[in-house]
C-alpha cells in the first residue's frame, strides 16, 4: 500500500494511485497535465481531462502535451466539463460518480487501452459547504474502486480558491502536493476499515475529527481503524478516536484499533484505547 508522500512532479504514477495536487496557476496546471499525460500515453493508457471551463480553454491547458491534436482526433484523449461527468443527473452524487469512473476504466480496457489516467480540475466542486461535504463522501468511496480498477487519478485544485480547505481535502489522498507544504496525514476508507498515514497531532486534529465523523455517518456496524502506517499520534488526536468510540457505543457500534505501534500506546492509553499487542 502506498505510503503518505509529497510529489514533486506528476510522474512515476501507477494504477491505484490517487493524488491531490494544489496548483498555483494555470502554468503549473499545464505542467501537471503534460507530465502525467505524456507518461500515461507512453504506457498505452486512455487520457481524460475534466474541468469547469469552455472546451477551447481545456484544450489550451494541454498546449504543452506532444501529440495533443492527434490524440483528441483518435479518441485517446478526451475532454469533459464538470457538468458532463460530475453533474450528469443534475447534481453531484458521490456513489454514482464512483461507478461512472469504474465504467470509464472498464470501457478504456475494452477498447484496448492499458488503463485510464484522469486529471480533474475539481476546484468548483468544493468551494461551498454542501459541495465540500459531498466531495468528502466521494473521496472516501473512491478508495475501494482504486484498489481494483486500472485507473490513476489526479484531483487538481486551485490553491488560492480552495484556501484552508486544502488541508482536509489533501488528507483524503496518500499522494499530495502543495508548494511549500509537507503532507501531514492521510485517511482512507475501504472494506470496513479506516487506514491512517503520517502524523496526527493538535495541528491536524480538527481535520481528522471531521473526516472521521464523515466515515461514521456513511457506515454501519463495526469500524476498524488501522494505525499500522501512522508514524505519530498525540493526545489531541487520540481524544478524537475516544470521542468516536463513545459516539459509536451510543449507536451500539464498536470501534476497533489495529496495527498500534509502541509509540502510540501511551497517548491512546490516556483514553483507555487499546489495540492488542503493540508492534
Amino acid at each position: 500500500m502506498t505510503a503518505l508522500r509529497r510529489l514533486e512532479r506528476a510522474v512515476d504514477l501507477d494504477h491505484g494511485d490517487h493524488v491531490a495536487w494544489a496548483y498555483e496557476d494555470r502554468a503549473d496546471l499545464r505542467t501537471v497535465l503534460a507530465d502525467t499525460f505524456t507518461e500515461a500515453a507512453g504506457r498505452g493508457e486512455q487520457l481524460v481531462y475534466v474541468g469547469n471551463r469552455h472546451p477551447a480553454a481545456l484544450c489550451d491547458d494541454l498546449a504543452d502535451l506532444d501529440g495533443r491534436d492527434a490524440m483528441l482526433e483518435n479518441g485517446r484523449l478526451r475532454l469533459h466539463s464538470i457538468a458532463e461527468l460530475y453533474h450528469a443527473t443534475g447534481r453531484f452524487e458521490p456513489r454514482a460518480q464512483v461507478e461512472t469512473f469504474r465504467a470509464e476504466a472498464q470501457r478504456a480496457v475494452s477498447a484496448g487501452y492499458h488503463g485510464l489516467r484522469v486529471v480533474g480540475d475539481v476546484t468548483d466542486l468544493v468551494t461551498d459547504a454542501a459541495g465540500h461535504a459531498a466531495f468528502v463522501d466521494y473521496e472516501l468511496a473512491l478508495e475501494a474502486m482504486y484498489a481494483v480498477t486500472p485507473v490513476t487519478g489526479i484531483c487538481a485544485f486551485d490553491r488560492h480558491r480552495v484556501g484552508e480547505q486544502w488541508r482536509e481535502i489533501a488528507a483524503l489522498h496518500r499522494l499530495q502536493r502543495a508548494v511549500g507544504q509537507e503532507p501531514g496525514f492521510a485517511l482512507t476508507y475501504a472494506s470496513g476499515a479506516v487506514r491512517l498515514f503520517g502524523e496526527l497531532d493538535a495541528s491536524s486534529a480538527a481535520e481528522f475529527r471531521r473526516l472521521l465523523d464523515a466515515v461514521l455517518a456513511a457506515t454501519t456496524g463495526v469500524l476498524e481503524v488501522d494505525l499500522d502506517r501512522l508514524d505519530f499520534i498525540d493526545v489531541s488526536a487520540s481524544r478524537v478516536l475516544a470521542e468516536a468510540r463513545e459516539t459509536m457505543a451510543c449507536a451500539n457500534r464498536d470501534l476497533q484499533l489495529t496495527g498500534v505501534r509502541r509509540a502510540a500506546v501511551l497517548p491512546l492509553a490516556a483514553f483507555n484505547l487499546h489495540g492488542g499487542a503493540p508492534r
